[in-house]
């Protein structure tokens, strides 16, 4: 069972797999623009809103540019080692620029200054081809207190890279405890315009207390030919870290107990939402309906996660080889991340039998997060 993470990698690899198990041998449809698709997205998922309003850092500093430049280090260049070239003062805000910035109840109480930092630092850069390095320069707002400073970290601005602390916000595990994720996936690969394959794989993760049921169904046509899989399973926390898991391999089959191993788990950890999801926020750039990754880094992510599934490697010859396009959003509803939307489409070499074959590759996928809080989880009768 693919994890809901890896769902654009795995579908990659599921695809691939089929075309290759079935020997070497598009569909064209009207297609809607794909404004209409992401309006009609946002209102099925009942629109999207925000309630991220800034944040002040959890540590306490003992001068203000220490405060700066760990706002820089924490907040701005993500998983990259940050060099402060300079750093200066602009002078503390007048009480409207304060107002202005519409600090949050929660952190202005005991508040005695604001002050305006500049900070120019280097951050390398690392794009899949090259290494640079880059000054730049940021305004901190650093908050005095009585004994010591803190840094703030405002609501991230459209159109500009967001910051750790927003990123955080929307991923904040205690939000996901009670929901239900549901993700669809449709796949179609042509390989020298004779094999065309088609896969379709839709799979329901509900989350209530201590009861998790997932549901996967995959569809193929390969050659005309249909076939399908289907999984289920139910699992319950006993207390005392254990579990018991049941599976189901056919609709209205018989539930067999088996290990978290046997659907691709090896932790009740792993089955929480967006386990392990997390990236480098600086791979994403604010927008009005939430964030997204731009284009260049979406590529970048796509072909080291492409290098890293064993399934892919003996087949595929990345870097010239491999070309895409694709968009990865990421949508936020009441400060909760509402869906996803991944479109991709892809041009690459494969290896097969001593022979390099062209294969194009498109495929759309969409979750969406839904019932917070009201998700139910019904034992299912086990027999």
């Amino acid at each position: 069972m693919n994890r809901i993470k890896k769902t654009l990698v795995k579908g990659l690899a599921l695809a691939m797999a089929a075309t290759l198990s079935f020997g070497i041998v598009g569909c064209s449809f009207f297609e809607k623009s794909e404004a209409e698709k992401e309006k009609e997205f946002i209102s099925s998922i009942g629109g999207v809103s925000e309630t991220y309003m800034g944040s002040v850092s959890m540590q306490s500093y003992n001068s203000a540019v220490k405060a700066a430049e760990a706002y820089v280090q924490e907040q701005v260049v993500g998983e990259k080692e940050a060099t402060v070239v300079n750093t200066k003062s602009n002078g503390e805000l007048t009480p409207s620029q304060v107002e202005q910035l519409s600090l949050p109840a929660s952190v202005q109480e005991g508040i005695i200054s604001v002050e305006e930092i500049e900070v120019e630092y280097s951050a390398s850069k690392v794009s899949y081809s090259s290494t640079n390095n880059q000054n730049k320069k940021v305004k901190v707002y650093v908050i005095k207190y009585a004994n010591d400073w803190k840094y703030y970290t405002p609501a991230p601005i459209t159109g500009e890279t967001i910051s750790k602390s927003y990123y955080d916000s929307v991923f904040n595990y205690e939000k996901y405890k009670n929901c239900t994720v549901v993700s669809t996936t449709e796949i179609n690969l042509d390989a020298m315009l004779v094999l065309n394959v088609n896969m379709t794989m839709t799979q329901v993760v509900k989350h209530a207390e201590d009861k998790i049921l997932i549901e996967q169904t995959t569809s193929f046509s390969i050659l005309g030919e249909e076939q399908s899989l289907y999984i289920s399973a139910y699992i319950e926390e006993t207390g005392d870290n254990s579990y018991v898991c049941y599976v189901q391999q056919e609709q209205n089959g018989i539930w067999e107990e088996a290990a978290l191993s046997q659907i691709g788990f090896n932790s009740l950890e792993e089955l929480t939402p967006f386990y392990n999801q997390y990236l480098d926020y600086t791979y994403f750039t604010k927008t009005d309906y939430g964030f997204r990754m731009s284009d260049e880094n979406a590529q970048q992510y796509v072909k080291q996660s492409l290098e890293k599934e064993e399934a892919l490697k003996e087949y595929i010859a990345l870097g010239e080889n491999l070309n895409m396009d694709l968009f990865i959003k990421f949508y936020v509803s009441n400060g909760v991340l509402s869906g996803m939307r991944q479109d991709a489409s892809f041009k690459l070499d494969v290896n097969y039998q001593e022979q390099q074959v062209k294969v194009d590759v498109s495929m759309v996928a969409q979750t969406t997060c839904s019932d917070y809080g009201v998700t139910v989880v019904s034992k299912p009768n086990l027999g």
